[in-house]
């Protein structure tokens, strides 16, 4: 693995397949390993800009919460992956590069983008769109940027952005038709879900409802899929969380398929939306 930051807005990180072969037999074909890889990425270069622009690390008391991500995954991305899968002796011709910038900032929120490309070829892979809050551990309130910070973020973007070529994708339902069929699961939030604070990690909003289309299969529900849900890869999703899941509590996921055969689901914790998403396989 390698990071490239050298100053502004953007930087990159670039991820040889020698570190993605053990994943590739079911983990890189769900979303939630890329969102890990994401916010390894948002981590490491967003640190480094806060650290350019605040002469400070990134302060251990601070995180910051996903409220919405958009993905959208490029019909060369189950390409590349069928090329990963066929030369995992490789250490190097297909590697991954991620390019992360910060677009906008305010107060106590920034936006994120995210390309992931093949390195060699520079196709793109996939897109990312993050829109997150800064919050203060102890409190969990948000909590506001250093000005410095703020100010070296606005002077450094870019006149063109990502974020002016992807289209946005519609938002998922918080309430589904009255006459739809929904499929509800339930399991408690254990240890492997969540970070080092006791909260869910950002993954676990969408591993929970894909661990619901399995639970769906085995219940005898019909689902509309092209291929067995082991083999599916998924070409976009959109996100929004309200508010986090802590250790130990039960979250509900209801389920629907719309006709569009996008899935749609809704997160609960008792009887409250914590998150809602919406899911599109190839």
């Amino acid at each position: 693995m390698e990071v490239l930051y050298t100053g502004g807005n953007t930087g990159e990180m670039i991820i040889h397949n020698m570190d993605l072969n053990p994943l590739l037999d079911r983990e890189l074909t769900t979303p939630t390993k890329w969102m890990k890889l994401l916010e390894l990425s948002r981590h490491v270069l967003a640190g480094s800009i806060y650290h350019q622009a605040n002469g400070k690390s990134f302060p251990n008391s601070i995180s910051i919460f996903l409220v919405q991500q958009q993905a959208d995954f490029t019909s060369n991305f189950p390409i590349f992956l069928e090329k990963l899968k066929s030369n995992r002796d490789s250490n190097h011709e297909y590697s991954i590069k991620l390019i992360h910038t910060t677009e906008k900032i305010k107060t106590s929120s920034a936006v994120y983008s995210t390309k992931l490309l093949d390195q060699h070829s520079d196709v793109v892979l996939a897109t990312f769109v993050s829109y997150m809050v800064m919050v203060d551990l102890s409190t969990r309130k948000s909590s506001p940027f250093p000005p410095a910070v703020k100010n070296y973020i606005e002077e450094h973007s870019a006149s063109k952005s990502l974020l002016d070529e992807i289209p946005q994708q519609t938002k998922p339902m918080k309430a589904f038709p009255s006459d739809a069929q929904i499929y509800r699961w339930s399991r408690k939030v254990v240890a492997f879900d969540t970070d080092h604070n006791g909260h869910a990690n950002n993954s676990f909003y969408v591993k929970l409802p894909l661990e619901c289309i399995g639970c769906a299969l085995k219940d005898g529900i019909p689902v509309d899929l092209d291929k067995p849900i082991h083999e599916t890869v998924v070409e976009k999703y959109n996100i929004v969380i309200q508010k986090e899941s802590k250790l130990g509590e039960i979250a509900t996921v209801s389920l629907y398929q719309s006709q569009d055969k996008c899935f749609n689901f809704i997160i609960s914790v008792e009887d409250k939306d914590i998150a809602y998403l919406v899911v599109k396989f190839f």
